[in-house]
């Protein structure tokens, strides 16, 4: 997995060739840059629903890729 896009308001990311963008908010100060909501890890660009196993990858891997990107985040 890794992090092809960074915005304001979204990530996008990348996951065996297929993408998904997460929302969540950008916060410029703090001990968090990023806190993503869980319930918008569910659907793939493509608009297909993600299956449990992948958004429970997601979920787990995110924050380590985030912090080798230089990003802290928080999901909830």
């Amino acid at each position: 997995m890794e992090i092809v896009d960074a915005a304001r308001g979204h990530l996008r990311l990348e996951l065996n060739g297929r993408t998904t963008t997460v929302y969540g908010e950008f916060f410029a100060v703090g001990d968090i840059d990023y806190y993503i909501e869980r319930a918008s890890i569910a659907r793939w660009d493509d608009g297909a629903s993600m299956s449990l196993p992948d958004q429970e990858l997601i979920i787990r891997e995110l924050p380590g890729v985030a912090t080798r990107s230089g990003l802290r985040l928080l999901i909830e």
